[in-house]
């Protein structure tokens, strides 16, 4: 008798420590499950600022083309501007070197024909042309057809310029 009373205190001690084991898991499921609540919770707000996300990229996205497209735009007309003012620059250089060959050519010229020197020669022009100024005639004055015409004479006397 002895042998089955150690026995059966021996089996209500490992059913002690089974129940406390077993009150220990289930606490442990318990906050699983909790966890397991706000895991569900946590992976539904990151899919939704995930979606947000994407949205934003291709608003993104399409604004960036936007913006780049404008930008060549303007980028063209700033080349087109630029390739003008470097035509443009280098008519007024050309014009500049005629112009000061020929206030040289004139320089050498008054030189050779007054021996006082080119200053003096400048010095003793007249200042004032002689008789009463020239009136340079308007087009306008002598109707649509005459404008046109100045305009049209205009015109070439600039290209025979190129």
């Amino acid at each position: 008798m002895a042998f089955s009373l150690i026995l059966d205190i021996l089996i209500a001690v490992l059913l002690v420590f089974s129940i406390g084991y077993t009150v220990s898991l289930n606490r442990r499921l318990t906050a699983l499950r909790q966890d397991k609540d706000e895991l569900e919770s946590l992976t539904s707000k990151f899919s939704e600022a995930t979606g947000k996300a994407e949205a934003s990229i291709q608003n993104l996205r399409g604004s960036t083309d936007e913006i780049a497209s404008a930008l060549n735009k303007e980028i063209e007309k700033a080349e087109s501007i630029r390739d003008d003012l470097t035509f443009l620059v280098d008519r007024g250089a050309s014009v500049a070197d005629r112009l000061e060959s020929g206030v040289r050519e004139k320089r050498n010229e008054l030189a050779a024909e007054n021996p006082l020197g080119v200053e003096d020669a400048f010095m003793s022009a007249p200042s004032k042309p002689k008789g009463p100024p020239q009136r340079v005639p308007d087009p306008a004055d002598e109707g649509p057809d005459a404008r046109a015409k100045a305009q049209q004479e205009l015109l070439k006397a600039l290209q025979s310029m190129s």
